[in-house]
């Protein structure tokens, strides 16, 4: 047990105080403007009452400024913030289930985060801090990230922080073309939030994910779609997420023909297009210009993040189709999911 779980025996309110106030620090920290109350709030979820309160404490210890321009967090809220975050990432982190998943996946690395996100928003930044981290000790000072879509993704994206990108030059690069459906889970839009948040730079991919085999020869040939193609396929890193079969046939739109083949193959996930089984054998695959499966276990480093229990069935079947040397990260729930009747982990 360490200090923070020792304190909350004695103070058990502590937790929950300590997450809403350094959620408020983690927010501020990504504004070099000051902000209003009523925004900050929405932001991260709180009424205003609520952070008026705790607005009111970190004043008192001089770790954010408020005046009627807004608010904005000191240099020394910076360093506070900083400094408990670290400890909580020890904290959240949960290594016996990592060990556990990685033998079960036969996969040479995990990273499990406390928490439910079904029932926690907070766990997003959790999974962000964990991706950074990860990408921070592996990336070159040159890096290329392509990223894929999803809600995943996107919400997760919305955590990552400047550090990332000090002393590297880091580039964003979406892995596909845009698809039908909600605009901030599309790959480009994800991949701009990423280099948005980190300072990075941004190398648009605005094409459409589908595109008959005679318009693909056209527009490949286009120099700047060349380009975004030929980053995402050379780069040093993959952000992926997985969902399970149905709803993602909902979310691309199948053809009621389509979900027979998916029905009749028993698929249960789909990642970059590919509808799979329990298994791992490919049910369907959606033509699209981008990244294919063949790409996608070439990868120096391949980073694949699930959050919810919903998608255990296509987590555990995705890695069928993966090369040992891969990462999972992901929360409590879905470990737990995946290793029901493995483990006994409570």
């Amino acid at each position: 047990m360490d200090l923070i779980d020792e304190l909350g025996t004695v103070v058990p309110e502590l937790g929950e105080m300590l997450d809403i106030r350094l959620n408020v620090l983690k927010a501020l920290s990504k504004h070099q403007l000051r902000i209003g109350r009523k925004a900050l709030a929405k932001q991260i979820h709180l009424s205003e009452r609520t952070l008026r309160t705790n607005l009111q404490v970190l004043r008192d210890q001089s770790l954010v400024d408020v005046s009627r321009a807004g608010i904005r967090i000191t240099d020394e809220g910076q360093r506070v913030g900083h400094l408990i975050q670290q400890l909580r990432m020890g904290q959240d982190r949960l290594p016996e289930y990592e060990a556990a998943l990685a033998k079960e996946l036969n996969i040479q690395n995990c990273w499990v985060v406390a928490g439910d996100v079904d029932s926690d928003f907070t766990v997003f930044q959790m999974l962000a801090e964990a991706v950074q981290t990860i990408l921070g000790q592996e990336l070159p000072q040159e890096a290329v990230v392509a990223v894929t879509g999803g809600s995943t993704l996107a919400n997760m994206g919305q955590h990552f922080t400047k550090e990332l990108s000090q002393n590297r030059q880091l580039s964003f690069v979406p892995s596909r073309g845009g698809m039908e459906g909600s605009f901030h889970i599309q790959s480009n839009t994800v991949a701009g939030i990423m280099a948005h948040e980190t300072q990075a730079d941004y190398v648009p991919l605005y094409i459409p994910d589908r595109l008959t085999d005679q318009l693909s020869q056209v527009i490949v040939k286009d120099p700047t779609i060349k380009k975004a193609l030929d980053l995402s396929r050379s780069a040093d890193c993959l952000l992926l997420s997985v969902g399970a079969a149905q709803v993602m046939s909902k979310r691309r739109k199948l053809t009621p023909p389509q979900e027979r083949i998916l029905l009749e193959g028993q698929a249960v996930g789909e990642a970059f297009g590919i509808f799979y089984d329990a298994e791992g054998k490919v049910v369907f695959s959606i033509p699209r210009l981008g990244l294919q499966l063949e790409d996608v276990i070439k990868f120096p480093l391949l980073l694949t993040i699930v959050a919810g229990q919903q998608k255990a069935p296509a987590t555990r079947a995705f890695y069928k189709m993966m090369p040992k040397q891969t990462w999972l990260i992901c929360d409590k729930s879905l470990a737990k999911a995946v290793l029901n009747g493995v483990t006994q982990f409570k």
